[in-house]
């Protein structure tokens, strides 16, 4: 128990988070993210097997080699694969990831493609060592790892710092917050390798990622505004049989023009998700004066 105690009490934490955003999801009926559902998945998969492996690793005479660096390969991986969709995530919020041409996001993906292929073939070369206070692996395939954790947190922290002026202010401050954190852990861990805090990491992005943007009562008072916006554009509709169908199509034209504007270099700066999200949504108003 006590080599996975720490494991245990962050994987209670991501549960509680996701059996809470499923459960409001649903009643709410929200729209949901996919890469966060994605990271729903992955995360607690990586605290898990960080618990199973800090168990295996202090276990040799119970536990077989195969097992171990089954279940380290498994670890890696999933750590991987977390901060990789977290980053995506991130890329999302805060520029947009391209829906038409899907290329463009390939630099996202290359390099954690290729650090999985190494860990996978480094896997024969993880050497199993005796700390001080308890077992750890280390080798060609953990410093893939670790090399591969650093780089996208570099891209995340990037993206926060050059696109922090497009997020609301309260998205600002605690996303920022939680990669500083992140990167805490990082630095930590790559110190003193015996501490196994990786689980701490993968579960702040999870829980940062939950409470500021995808929190459920922030997504419903969204979807609440825009009802509200349709709403008075019914009335206009109303009032002036002729204006509806221009309505609709007025906010077609602007969605139009603003992702044009968001391939333009001119423009990339200026029309992040959350503006165009706005002046989309602000569109169907500008005939509200018709109402009387």
């Amino acid at each position: 128990m006590q080599y996975f105690r720490l494991q245990l009490g962050c994987l209670m934490v991501i549960l509680y988070v996701i059996v809470t955003y499923h459960k409001a999801a649903v009643q709410s009926r929200i729209p949901r993210n996919h890469l966060f559902d994605a990271l729903m998945v992955v995360t607690p998969c990586a605290v898990f097997f960080a618990g199973l492996t800090a168990w295996t690793v202090n276990h040799p005479d119970i536990v077989s080699a195969p097992v171990n660096g089954l279940a380290h390969l498994f670890f890696f991986v999933t750590m991987d694969l977390v901060i990789i969709i977290t980053t995506l995530y991130m890329y999302d919020e805060t520029i947009g990831l391209s829906k038409r041409d899907k290329n463009k996001n390939l630099w996202l993906l290359v390099p954690g493609a290729i650090s999985l292929l190494l860990i996978v073939a480094g896997m024969g070369k993880v050497q199993y060592l005796h700390g001080e206070t308890t077992n750890y692996s280390m080798g060609f395939s953990v410093y893939v790892c670790f090399i591969t954790l650093f780089l996208y947190y570099g891209v995340m922290l990037y993206l926060l710092l050059s696109r922090r002026r497009f997020l609301p202010k309260d998205k600002e401050i605690s996303a920022t917050s939680m990669i500083v954190i992140v990167g805490v852990v990082l630095i930590v861990q790559i110190i003193f390798p015996e501490v196994l805090l990786t689980s701490i990491g993968s579960t702040i992005l999870l829980v940062g990622i939950y409470l500021d943007f995808e929190n459920p009562s922030i997504r419903k008072l969204t979807i609440y505004n825009q009802n509200m916006v349709e709403g008075f554009a019914t009335m206009v509709e109303n009032r002036d049989d002729n204006t509806g169908g221009h309505i609709r199509r007025t906010q077609a034209y602007v969605n139009l023009m603003l992702h044009k504007m968001r391939h333009d270099p001119r423009y990339r700066d200026i029309v992040n998700v959350d503006y165009l999200n706005d002046v989309s949504n602000a569109a169907p108003l500008h005939d509200v004066g018709k109402i009387a």
